[in-house]
């Protein structure tokens, strides 16, 4: 049955397939004009009216193929004349695109086909023949009903259409069915677009002169106006310059050109002719009697539009017509402003004699056409103003800027040559409103040419009368520093060497103002000048200070790397340790060459006499010797350790600095503190052991009720006497005075912590040994308190704990030795590790426990869920003991299940948790082993910090060290080189030692660097490319003719 199924789907599915092949040839064979092939696929049912992809039907396809004999028998085998294709047209529409009348004529005879169907856009087929001023189709169309008002969706009739598309023939016979028909004209002749037009402005834009003059025949108003932009069939043919028919329209309605027609804009008829640069027009215009100065709405008049497009014809004619020069828009823009960049236009304007005081008009914006022109760098319209009108070179506007101030903000140097010429160069230290020369604006904007030019020219800087200052009281030079110009920097210092430590507003010299912006070459090149002083602007920052907390890195790392790098620093407020920790917060890479700065060597460095010597002064702050506090010495190193940065802390500054200190107060108050701890120790330890071990003898204690346990050994069990009945034996001199040594030393170190919770506070409350210390000699009072041999049995248990934790203290204060502090440091790792992981070792520790305790119970060692508990822990250690517990017998109810659950448990915990428990602990070592000279620097440092908190400042201002030299290739001492042994600081670590890199790894990191390189190259030349692009269009934005007019004035509304 399924076959048979699929039997008759794969014979449908090839019937279609056999169809569509059918109809496909159909379509071709229709297109190629296959006769035959065409009978033969009808004569087989071939469906005739399938569509193609394009929606087209054979009959369609036989139309654009002109085939008639194919139309026609599609025809009589029933093809559809109404089918649309993908355009929405019937195959009457394709008839007649394709020009053949006699398809046309064939469909129209059938009586099913439509002469005014809607195709694309709701064209009929008479639309497309009046486009294509197909007249005899148009007839044929017309006589079949085709109606010529007819309007599609863009509101045009065939009609319409036929006169918008200079058809000359259809529209005359056209305009012939009209007078025949006596249709209404008023439908045919206006509103015929979607924009209002009439018919009369649809033959104007045709430019036809005979379907003009059908439309004027017709009746078209000339006065009529388009519904859009309000504009006459006048103003368009003003407008494409076509004086014949111009002078159709005029000769029409007489003295219609002097009539007030305006459009929209307000403009007349010879408004848009001259904006268009229409001479001729224009001057048929004038003779008919137009105004030679009419104004739009925003005040422009004819020979104003002709200036602004450069139309210098039309300029001319009006001016030798009368028309007034002196004429301004709303905004007082003059034909001089608009005309800027046209220079026949110029000139030709220029020869007017009301031109002399227009050169120096001022528009709304106060900018006269001089401004104009040089802005956009027309040297020959600025010589034409000068010719002029000689005050056009010193002419201000409203913010007081002179066009050298114009010239010199955009570099044009030539014009700036010329406007300095003879008595003119008066001007060259004229301020603006701003205050600012010329010579301000060239050295903003980096024009180091235009500045040489002016200091050529006298151009000053603080030289009385004159002090060259703008509102900022920032000189050229401070603009000229924070443009990054070093030409420019170079320039004025040469010619005025006073300018040099200026200050503005806000007591920044120009130093301050270029690392400020971060030309770290300038700053180099003027730290450099000797006279370049380093000051402090009005926030107390010098010039490091700027670079720093304005991120530039480029600048502080040239100024570090400078000769007067120790200037620089000496000047900041506060000694520059702020300037230090900022940096190494920042900038650590900065900051580490600092300190490679501070290092000097003298000699050869394989003589025995090579000497190193090392400035502390910065890394400390630089106190002083009347100082009164010494507790920040050590910030820098402090900051260094908290933010990680190892490079730093490890710098053979940082570790002399911390060497010199160990060995000045460092290890003695090291000495001191452990003394005073195994003082307090050693005793309580003694003490605690002594009287447990003759408790016997000291307490009286004896045997009683001797018993035996399951397994037949004797239990011993303590006859301990009720608190109230032991009896205090102080016999012994040696029992006491350690009780006494004991309380002292206890007492001692609890005054300790109590003046540490006074000095530290809250920070003290933060740290786990805080604790440890308190449980440690809170305890130890709690055994010796009151002074007996017998004590309680509670106080056994304090003096345990106590001992405990205190020789786990003792282990801590080891960590302060260069040699044992890295060990002590990887315990603390792995307990904190350990902790970590403890709740999931607690977890399987009760899953096994409870589980061996169900099915162990009457075993002894898991009796208990206690018992069961602490069984498997000693188990996870290694202790299974499975002879005694796990193997069969009459005790073990639960053999299978208990054996199962051994398995179980010596895989998971022996195995698998322990592995991984030492995994997690060789891993923290080799993280600790890695960091160990980060991590050990990092620990000296918070020792150091305390023992200073701690000292006194009289005692820290005798230690305090400043400079420090070495003899590295000379042979140590034998006392010295024990002292380092046993409790030195330790050696500086080498750069080398730790941080060793692959020879692969070193390859993709020079790779890297050398990529790093280009792309930094690529920006460089990319940002010297935006600067050019940046001049190039400044140029090219006003050379363009009246494009950018709006742009180039625009320009002046901005604030200057």
């Amino acid at each position: 049955m399924i076959r048979l199924l699929l039997a008759f789907v794969v014979c449908i599915q090839k019937e279609k397939a056999s169809k569509g092949n059918k109809v496909q040839k159909l379509h071709h064979a229709a297109l190629s004009g296959n006769e035959a092939e065409v009978q033969k696929l009808l004569g087989k049912g071939v469906e005739i009216n399938t569509p193609d992809p394009f929606g087209k039907t054979p009959l369609h396809n036989a139309i654009i193929g002109k085939h008639f004999n194919i139309v026609d028998l599609l025809l009589k085998s029933g093809a559809d004349v109404k089918c649309l294709d993908e355009r929405g047209d019937t195959p009457l529409h394709a008839a007649v695109r394709v020009d053949s009348e006699a398809i046309v004529v064939l469909l129209l005879n059938d009586s099913k086909s439509i002469a005014n169907a809607k195709g694309f856009g709701s064209y009929t087929p008479l639309h497309i023949a009046a486009q294509m001023d197909c007249v005899d189709i148009c007839k044929r169309l017309v006589e079949h009903e085709g109606d010529i008002a007819q309007a599609a969706e863009d509101n045009m009739t065939p009609f319409g259409l036929a006169i918008a598309k200079g058809a000359q023939s259809v529209s005359e016979y056209f305009a012939g069915i009209v007078k025949e028909k006596d249709l209404n004209l008023e439908g045919l002749l206006y509103i015929v677009d979607d924009e209002g037009s009439t018919l009369l402005h649809l033959a104007v834009d045709s430019g036809i002169l005979p379907i003009v003059g059908l439309c004027l025949k017709l009746g078209s108003n000339v006065r009529q106006t388009k519904g859009s932009d309000n504009s006459t069939a006048l103003h368009l043919a003003c407008s494409q310059g076509s004086l014949e028919i111009v002078q159709l329209l005029t000769s029409e309605v007489r003295d219609i050109c002097k009539e007030v027609i305006i459009d929209e804009q307000g403009m007349f008829p010879i408004h848009r002719a001259a904006v268009n640069n229409h001479s001729l027009v224009v001057n048929f215009l004038l003779d008919q009697g137009a105004q030679a100065d009419p104004r739009d709405i925003e005040g422009r008049t004819p020979l104003f539009l002709a200036a602004s497009v450069g139309g210098t014809e039309t300029v001319q004619l009006l001016m030798d017509r009368g028309a007034d020069l002196t004429l301004k828009d709303m905004e007082l823009h003059s034909a001089l402003h608009v005309a800027i960049g046209n220079t026949n236009t110029m000139e030709a304007l220029m020869k007017s004699p009301a031109s002399k005081s227009l050169v120096v008009d001022k528009d709304a914006t106060g900018y006269t056409p001089v401004h104009y022109a040089a802005r956009a760098g027309y040297l020959q319209h600025i010589t034409l103003f000068t010719s002029k009108n000689k005050a056009a070179a010193q002419v201000t506007s409203d913010s007081l800027d002179t066009p050298l101030h114009i010239v010199s903000r955009y570099g044009w140097l030539e014009i700036a040559q010329m406007l300095l010429k003879k008595r003119n160069v008066r001007i060259i230290n004229v301020q603006n409103s701003q205050g600012k020369t010329p010579l301000h604006f060239a050295c903003h904007e980096g024009h180091e040419q235009i500045v040489k030019l002016l200091l050529l020219k006298g151009a000053t800087i603080e030289r009385a009368p004159i002090d060259s200052r703008d509102h900022h009281d920032r000189t050229p030079l401070h603009l000229a520093a924070a443009r990054g110009s070093e030409g420019c920097v170079e320039y004025i210092l040469n010619t005025h060497p006073e300018s040099l430590n200026a200050l503005d507003k806000h007591q920044n010299t120009a130093l301050n103002l270029a690392a400020t912006a971060g030309h770290a070459s300038l700053v180099t090149y003027l730290l450099t000048v000797k006279e370049q002083e380093i000051l402090l602007n009005s926030q107390n920052q010098n010039v490091l200070d700027l670079a720093i907390s304005n991120h530039k890195a480029a600048v502080a790392m040239a100024i570090i790397e400078h000769s007067r790098w120790k200037e620089v620093m000496d000047s900041a407020v506060g000694g520059g340790v702020s300037q230090i920790q900022t940096l190494v917060e920042m900038m650590p890479e900065v900051a580490e060459r600092v300190l490679d700065q501070c290092v000097e060597q003298e000699g050869d460095p394989s003589s025995k006499d090579f000497k190193v010597t090392y400035d502390l002064r910065l890394i400390q702050g630089k106190q002083s010797i009347l100082a009164t506090s010494f507790e920040h010495s050590l910030d820098a190193l402090k900051t260094m350790a908290e933010r990680r940065r190892e490079n730093c802390l490890t710098h053979p500054v940082c570790y002399v600095l911390m060497n010199s200190k160990w060995k000045k107060f460092g290890w003695i108050t090291f000495i001191v503190n452990l003394s005073l701890y195994l003082a307090f120790l050693l005793p309580f330890t003694g003490l605690a052991v002594y009287l447990k071990a003759n408790s016997i003898a000291l307490c009286g204690y004896k045997f009683e009720n001797l018993t035996k346990d399951r397994q037949g050994y004797y239990l011993h069990v303590w006859d301990w006497h009720d608190d109230d009945s032991i009896t205090c034996n102080g016999s012994q001199k040696t029992v006491v005075l350690l009780h006494y040594v004991v309380i002292v030393f206890a007492l001692i170190h609890l005054k300790k912590e109590i003046v540490q919770i006074f000095r530290q506070r809250l920070k003290y409350w933060t740290t786990i040994t805080n604790y440890i210390e308190w449980v440690i000699y809170v305890s130890a009072l709690v055994f010796v308190f009151p002074i007996c041999a017998c004590k309680a049995h509670f106080k056994s248990e304090a003096a345990a704990f106590s001992l405990f934790f205190a020789w786990l203290n003792l282990v801590l204060y080891l960590r302060r030795l260069s040699y044992y502090g890295k060990y002590v440091i990887m315990l603390m790792t792995m307990f904190q590790t350990l902790f970590q992981v403890l709740l999931l070792f607690f977890l399987f520790v009760v899953a096994f426990g409870t589980t061996f305790y169900l099915l162990m119970y009457n075993k002894t060692n898991f009796e208990t869920l206690e018992y069961a508990l602490m069984k498997t822990f000693t188990m996870t250690l290694g202790e299974l003991n499975y002879e005694a517990d796990f193997i069969p017998d009459i005790k073990l109810h639960y053999p299978l299940a208990s054996n199962v659950m051994f398995v179980f448990f010596s895989l998971a915990m022996p195995i698998i948790l322990m592995n991984m428990l030492i995994g997690l602990a060789v891993g923290d070592i080799d993280k600790i082993q890695q960091k160990s000279v980060m991590a050990r620097y990092v620990m000296q440092v918070e020792l150091l910090l305390e023992l200073e908190e701690s000292l006194p400042q009289w005692i820290l201002r005798r230690v305090q060290i400043y400079k420090y030299e070495e003899f590295p290739n000379r042979k140590s001492k034998l006392q010295t080189r024990l002292y380092e042994k046993i409790i030195g600081f330790g050696k500086a670590e080498s750069k080398g030692e730790d941080d060793g890199v692959p020879p692969a790894m070193a390859q993709i990191i020079d790779r890297m660097m050398e990529q790093d390189a280009k792309i930094e190259e690529i920006h460089a030349m990319m940002k010297e490319q935006s600067e050019i692009l940046k001049v190039i269009g400044r140029r090219e934005g006003v050379a363009d003719a009246s494009s950018n007019r709006k742009s180039l004035i625009g320009w002046f509304l901005k604030k200057h």
